[in-house]
């Protein structure tokens, strides 16, 4: 292989993914457990927003704390949780999403419900979730 094929190459591998594979390798870093390919996703300074009606909480500020925090969540509250993009659709930086969870209930019944999610991404790299209520 030429040298110029292999800086070709080498420059490739380091151009960050389009908004919306980022948000999908995300979601599959998630329901893998993969929390080293969460955090390779996130922006330093990664905010999770909840967004109800006309009123948006901050739930967790900074890749480190979001990565801990959804390993505190999938390992505690929900160790069945997955989550499946229904639709997925990009404009410049943001993407938006329906995401369906599915759980294992206490009960042993299966528990589904979806949500709408607003993923901004900066460089290849989560810098903002705006989560919206769920509904079965």
């Amino acid at each position: 292989m030429s040298p110029l094929a292999v800086a070709m190459m080498l420059s490739a591998a380091n151009v960050p993914d389009d908004p919306a594979t980022t948000v999908r390798a995300f979601v599959d870093a998630y329901n893998a457990r993969d929390y080293a390919g969460l955090d390779a996703r996130l922006d330093d300074n990664a905010v999770w927003y909840s967004v109800d009606g006309g009123k948006i909480s901050t739930d967790v500020t900074g890749r480190s704390a979001l990565v801990d925090w959804t390993r505190n969540y999938l390992g505690q509250s929900c160790t069945s949780c997955k989550s499946r993009l229904i639709d997925v659709s990009a404009s410049g930086r943001f993407v938006s999403t329906v995401e369906r969870a599915t759980w294992t209930a206490k009960t042993g019944a299966e528990r589904t419900q979806a949500s709408i999610a607003v993923y901004e991404v900066v460089d290849g790299r989560i810098r903002a979730v705006w989560y919206f209520p769920a509904t079965p």
